[in-house]
């Protein structure tokens, strides 16, 4: 039985923000082909997050790296994300 883990992909974004629905949508979307779990973030409950995206949301962050900023877009997550997955295959 093959065990790989689940890559976990930090939201960073507000409430009623239109682009962090969307790029939690995306998300979504992709967690059903890849171990991924999002976990949304609200940077306005966070003076450090705040200060640091302020108005640049979303942002997904994975292990640190910033994944995306403003738009999730698939035809640039896919790659990324099946790279890991072999990369995990492959240690």
């Amino acid at each position: 039985m093959e065990f790989m883990l689940r890559l976990r992909i930090d939201l960073l974004g507000r409430p009623d923000c239109h682009l962090c629905d969307e790029a939690l949508k995306v998300l979504e979307e992709l967690a059903e082909e890849f171990p991924i779990h999002v976990r949304k973030l609200d940077i306005s409950k966070d003076l450090e997050l705040l200060m640091r995206f302020r108005d640049h949301i979303p942002v997904g962050l994975a292990n640190g790296r910033e994944l995306f900023r403003h738009h999730a877009r698939p035809d640039h997550l896919r790659p990324i994300l099946a790279g890991w997955v072999e990369k995990e295959r492959l240690d």
